[in-house]
């Protein structure tokens, strides 16, 4: 008579997992408010005159600049002493930059996935922190030689009469929208934790093989 054991245990184990992964993992939100400033270039930093207030998530208009940062302190918990950190971001448009405590620590170049920093070499536990998030308009996402927007329809920001070849990130609608447009949060995991996992069920084989990393 043939045995259901395996079907049981790989249903067991796929309704702990869940538990023990959340349970390796605390974060803090970081949306709310926070600073911006203006800048003809992400190479530079704003002057401290040069910010205003604002709200993350939050979309600026690119009509009148093209490039922004925006800057907020937070506090990372002592007790996160020892862990692995991440900064996860919903959504940046578009080619962000972002730096933690002056330092560089990656950032994404199109505007609508989702994505996670390691910065555990760069954020300080027990100590208030300083973020960055330098932002870019549609135009950020172009490649090659710069685009002349002399053209009174590309002035006009009309993307369909744009040159072929250029755009190589996905914009969407609302074009002159860019910024920081879902939330932004810190996260605390252990040295040695689990990422992802992969089942893979063998019914011939009478196997469950499961990848983790």
């Amino acid at each position: 008579m043939p045995t259901r054991r395996p079907a049981y245990c790989l249903t067991a184990l796929l309704l702990l997992l869940p538990v023990d992964v959340d349970a390796q993992r605390e974060a803090l939100s970081l949306s709310g408010n926070w600073q911006v400033a203006a800048v003809d270039s992400l190479d530079v930093t704003p002057a401290p005159s040069a910010w205003k207030a604002t709200v993350v998530p939050g979309l600026l208009t690119g009509h009148d600049y093209e490039r922004a940062w925006f800057r907020t302190v937070f506090d990372v918990p002592a007790d996160w002493t020892g862990k692995r950190l991440f900064l996860r971001f919903g959504g940046v448009k578009y080619n962000s930059r972002v730096r933690v405590n002056g330092r560089p620590v990656g950032g994404c170049f199109n505007g609508y996935d989702a994505f996670e920093l390691d910065v555990t070499d760069a954020a300080q536990p027990g100590k208030e922190n300083e973020l960055l998030v330098g932002v870019h308009d549609w135009t950020g996402v172009f490649v090659g030689e710069p685009v002349d927007f002399g053209d009174e329809r590309l002035q006009r920001r009309e993307l369909r009469h744009m040159p072929e070849d250029r755009v190589v990130g996905p914009i969407g609608g609302h074009v002159n929208a860019y910024g920081i447009w879902d939330d932004v949060q810190i996260e605390a995991r252990p040295a040695v934790y689990v990422d992802d996992l992969f089942v893979r069920p063998s019914v011939r084989r009478k196997r469950i093989d499961i990848e983790a990393t």
